[in-house]
C-alpha cells in the first residue's frame, strides 16, 4: 500500500532553524541547531535589592522571593522562626517582607496571604497603613525589579490611633 508523503507535519519553535528528519518508519522528527540569539538577551534579569542587607541579588523572572533571600544568605525570619517555621506554606507569617519599590512587579496577593495576614494578630497590626505592601517573601513570585525591606517593623496603634 503506498504510503502518503503529503502529511502536514508539526510546527516547532524555531522553525527556520529547524530541518525535518523522517526515519525509515516515516515518523517525522525535529533536529535544531541553537538560535541566533539567546533568551536572556531577549529578557532582562530581574532585580531585588534589600534595603536592610543593602545588597543587590539577580534573579529569572517568576523566582520565589523566600527562595532567593535564602539563597544569598539573607535572614527573613526573626527570633525563634529561624528554626520554627512553616517552610514555605504560606501558614505561620514570619517572613513578611515590605516592598518599598516596585509592587506592580511581583506576583498578585492570593487569597490565602490576604487572609493570614488579615486573620493573624501580629500580622493584623503589622499590615496597618502596609496593605497594598506587605506580603508574605514565601508567597510572592518576582517578575521585574524591587526593593524589599525583610523584617518591617510592626506599627501597633496605627497611624492616628490617638488623634
Amino acid at each position: 500500500m503506498p504510503q502518503n508523503t503529503n502529511r502536514k507535519l508539526p510546527i516547532y519553535p524555531f522553525a527556520a532553524h529547524s530541518r525535518v528528519l523522517e526515519n525509515p518508519r516515516r515518523t517525522p522528527y525535529v533536529t535544531s541547531k541553537p538560535p541566533p540569539f539567546s533568551l536572556r538577551q531577549l529578557h532582562s534579569m530581574p532585580t531585588i535589592k534589600f534595603v536592610n542587607e543593602k545588597k543587590t541579588v539577580e534573579v529569572e523572572p517568576g523566582t520565589n522571593l523566600r527562595r532567593a533571600a535564602m539563597k544569598e544568605g539573607i535572614n527573613l525570619y526573626p527570633g525563634v522562626h529561624k528554626y520554627v517555621n512553616c517552610m514555605g506554606f504560606g501558614s505561620c507569617a514570619s517572613c513578611r517582607v515590605r516592598i518599598t519599590k516596585g509592587t506592580e512587579n511581583v506576583s498578585r496577593q492570593s487569597l490565602r496571604e490576604w487572609a493570614r495576614l488579615l486573620l493573624g494578630p501580629i500580622t493584623f497590626f503589622a499590615r496597618l497603613g502596609n496593605e497594598k505592601t506587605l506580603r508574605l517573601a514565601c508567597q510572592t513570585r518576582v517578575n521585574g525589579d524591587i526593593e524589599v525591606e525583610t523584617q518591617p517593623a510592626v506599627n501597633w496603634h496605627g497611624e492616628k490611633y490617638w488623634g
